[in-house]
């Protein structure tokens, strides 16, 4: 509603009685520095707000709300839904070795210390979850799990640890609750992560213990009731982007640069080329199977190259089965 009411301030109206069949004709101009999805998103909101608040209090009439040609209509392309690209293996073990190494190193203050520490285990967790930024936020000691299955090392002749996490997302954007379970060493990232929290907290005096209602990534000086702002934490992102811009190749699907959301879409492009069936990565995300579908699987089909080309050269024809006749026997 925000950026409707700019919108009103620029075409001077400040009485609903002044809106008409073209008032937001202009909008998608007024809008053009956002994504098509986001203005199309702005639009709907508009469009429910005339017809729920405004016709109910007859400060606009039915017919005008619902008429075809009141709000204009977005068109989205299929090359206009990359807007998140993918990371590419190599370009994530770029950004991971750097947020490991310089950017922790670059602290200069102890909160900035815990702070980056923070920050790159939210990221790592974000890649190997597939959460929004948004849920992983609100996610509270009480929804992890932890477990230690263990497997057997042949090599090492020994059992090893092999730490897993699960999480149970309980605010999110449909509403809906789900378990995700996390891939990779997401686990054994977070013991890292608390291990540090823990021995950072008692070096700088303070004395509070997170309980269970504690929030994952909160904030020490907030008694971990707050997190961080997205602002600040796209800040972040921002700053390692710039600073590894020369070394990033890019997703050569998408002109677009990497997002913090990109994380969710390299979730989702993994799982889908791990062979992991798409109801159940939609499962784990949170999405519908079409969602998933137009907007995230553009998985590199090169990696399943022999699957596709393989050729069936020296092989014999499968033996014609025969039937066998128990009354002859």
């Amino acid at each position: 509603m925000k950026k409707m009411l700019e919108y009103f301030e620029v075409k001077e109206i400040i009485y609903p009685s002044q809106i008409d069949a073209i008032t937001f004709e202009d909008y998608p101009v007024f809008r053009k520095s956002a994504m098509k999805a986001t203005r199309k998103t702005e639009l709907k909101d508009i469009g429910a707000f005339c017809r729920m608040f405004l016709v109910p209090r007859g400060y606009l009439t039915n017919e005008l709300a619902m008429g075809k040609t009141f709000l204009p209509r977005i068109r989205i392309n299929d090359d206009e839904l990359d807007a998140n690209p993918a990371i590419t293996p190599n370009d994530y073990k770029v950004i991971n070795t750097y947020l490991r190494g310089a950017f922790i190193s670059g602290a200069t203050t102890y909160k900035g210390e815990y702070t980056r520490r923070m920050f790159c285990c939210f990221i790592h967790i974000l890649k190997n979850s597939g959460c929004r930024p948004s849920e992983l936020l609100a996610v509270r000691r009480k929804d992890i799990e932890i477990t230690n299955p263990q497997r057997f090392s042949e090599s090492k002749e020994k059992w090893e640890d092999d730490f897993k996490l699960k999480l149970h997302i309980r605010k999110s954007k449909t509403g809906k609750r789900r378990d995700v379970l996390c891939r990779s060493n997401a686990a054994s990232n977070l013991l890292e992560f608390l291990k540090f929290q823990k021995k950072w907290m008692k070096t700088n005096g303070f004395t509070f213990t997170p309980n269970d209602e504690s929030l994952l990534f909160g904030k020490p000086d907030e008694l971990f009731e707050k997190t961080l702002a997205y602002r600040h934490l796209d800040s972040y992102w921002e700053q390692v982007r710039m600073e590894l811009k020369d070394k990033l190749e890019g997703n050569r699907f998408s002109e677009r640069k990497y997002t913090i959301y990109s994380l969710r879409s390299t979730f989702i492009e993994d799982c889908i080329t791990a062979n992991l069936d798409v109801y159940l990565v939609a499962r784990l995300c949170g999405n519908s199977v079409d969602v998933i579908q137009k907007y995230y699987d553009r998985h590199d089909v090169l990696k399943r190259a022999d699957e596709v080309q393989k050729l069936p050269i020296g092989r014999k024809k499968p033996a014609k089965p025969e039937t066998v006749d128990i009354d002859a026997l």
